[in-house]
């Protein structure tokens, strides 16, 4: 919530690492939007709440993270971001640890962010015929898991925006 404690639809126990805000009951955290009911129109901004804001705000940092640092591993990433979390307020029901390390700072991830380079890829493949096509995605540690996490998140937040405008 704006004042920083739990939301009531919001997971808590100890299975949670880090808290992202997400509004809380009638209030919301100003977004980008689209104006378009059902095919995309002017860029605008709205008021949206809920778990998948959070989940799109942590996703934001960890890429803005690995932008800057695209040698962290998940590991490194997660560390850094329970480190710089800001402290629940004192109150607000997360100071129990109920609801992980405490609220994301983005800022502060950034600041605190060491500058490791990504690993060296190897010599560059012969150019082909052409033919086949496709895609492949290499990460700086031979890792996909983020890349695939990432474009999940980005594909689940546009089907989900899409359902919202459309009023489904």
């Amino acid at each position: 919530t704006r004042s920083g404690g739990l939301a009531p639809y919001s997971n808590k126990g100890p299975g949670v690492a880090l808290s992202a805000p997400a509004g809380g009951s009638g209030e919301g955290v100003l977004s980008l939007s689209n104006t378009g009911a059902l095919l995309p129109d002017a860029d605008g901004y709205a008021a949206y709440n809920g778990t998948s804001l959070a989940a799109a705000e942590v996703s934001a940092a960890v890429s803005l993270l690995l932008s800057y640092s695209p040698g962290l591993s998940a590991g490194q990433v997660l560390d850094l971001l329970q480190k710089t979390a800001q402290p629940f307020p004192q109150g607000s029901g997360c100071d129990q640890g109920v609801c992980g390390a405490g609220i994301l700072d983005v800022a502060a991830a950034l600041r605190e962010a060491p500058v490791i380079a990504a690993a060296a890829s190897a010599a560059p493949a012969p150019a082909s015929s052409g033919g086949g096509g496709g895609c492949v995605m290499k990460g700086g540690t031979g890792d996909l898991s983020w890349g695939m996490f990432f474009f999940w998140l980005l594909f689940l937040r546009r089907k989900c925006i899409g359902r919202h405008e459309a009023g489904r």
